[in-house]
């Protein structure tokens, strides 16, 4: 069976893993060089997007599968906008009030006491704090 250019692509992407886990690959080096084919990727995929849905519009209710996916469409995220509402953009700034009490409170908690309170005296409690996994950034540095 020949291989097309999409199987080399997928090889090549576990022989990356693989080198990895055994320890023949630096994990920084391939991890760098995934994330410039993940951008590449992405890069592709919005630019033929309309395309896509186009052709899979083609197809009215009929099944689409390709490369063991069945493709399916569906329609844009529907969303609300509150801001032009005054009693809204009042119960936000209220919110927003709070909530940097609350942070302040967390963050000094953890050196001093401290106590926050709100507009009508009130202890505010403290944030809870959580951290999220830590990731890697890119910067472009022309080498």
């Amino acid at each position: 069976m020949k291989s097309t250019t999409f199987d080399k692509i997928i090889d090549l992407i576990n022989e990356e893993l693989r080198l990895v886990h055994v320890g023949d690959q630096d994990p920084l080096d391939s991890y760098t060089k995934l994330k410039i084919m993940s951008d590449q990727c992405k890069m592709v995929m919005d630019a033929i997007q309309e395309q896509a849905v186009a052709e899979r519009d083609a197809y009215g209710k009929e099944d689409v599968r390709r490369h063991g996916f069945r493709i399916t469409k569906s329609e844009g995220t529907k969303r609300y906008d509150y801001k032009h509402i005054s009693a809204w953009q009042s119960l936000k700034k209220q919110l927003s009030d709070i909530e940097h009490l609350a942070k302040v409170r967390a963050d000094r908690q953890l050196s001093e006491a401290w106590v926050s309170c709100d507009s009508n005296g009130e202890e505010i409690d403290a944030a809870i704090i959580t951290y999220g996994k830590p990731h890697l950034r890119f910067i472009f540095d022309a080498d």
